[in-house]
């Protein structure tokens, strides 16, 4: 049996890969979607029954719009599409709203999820863990890390989760940029 501390070691070790893999990714021409559906996957595997999601933030609507979700249903994505940035809209649109971390425990009881407390038991959302992302001040949108049972994250999920989420940032950066050219 692996101690802890080489537990923790090697998970930081698939951190660093990920993020490297990542970059390389990008470096060589890899799309942005492509990137990003890679990255959600290589963090899926890190969090066990987890669902990753990248969120962009469309500025023109003022509205959340899914970017990457690889594993996530399709109609889940389909119903938070469009998500307004909100005081207690879900954990993305809240942390887009407030500019802060949003680490939802249990989305059965979090009054931010009141009003898609359905949509969560539906798609079997116990907990959700949410970042925004940002560039010189301007919200690009958000990472979130979806989990089917109730829990807060542990030190290094949450260092996945700004891992994700920085990562994450990188790549809407890039689509920005493409769109203004």
């Amino acid at each position: 049996m692996r101690s802890v501390e080489t537990t923790e070691a090697h998970e930081s070790d698939e951190l660093l890969n990920i993020q490297t893999n990542f970059l390389e990714r990008l470096a060589s021409g890899a799309s942005v979607q492509e990137s990003l559906d890679h990255l959600c996957g290589a963090i899926e595997g890190l969090v066990p029954n987890s669902v990753c999601s990248v969120m962009y933030f469309e500025p023109k609507q003022g509205v959340l719009q899914i970017r990457s979700a690889p594993h996530a249903p399709q109609r889940l994505c389909e119903k938070l599409d469009g998500l307004v940035p909100a005081d207690h809209a879900a954990s993305c649109g809240t942390a887009a709203y407030r500019g802060e971390a949003v680490i939802v425990a249990d989305t059965q009881i979090d009054p931010r999820w009141a009003a898609y407390r359905e949509v969560a038991r539906e798609y079997g959302i116990r907990a959700c863990w949410s970042l925004p992302e940002f560039c010189y001040g301007e919200l690009l949108g958000t990472f979130a890390i979806s989990l089917s049972e109730a829990r807060t994250p542990t030190p290094l999920e949450l260092r996945m989760l700004q891992t994700g989420c920085h990562l994450a940032g990188i790549g809407i950066s890039r689509v920005r940029a493409d769109e203004q050219r």
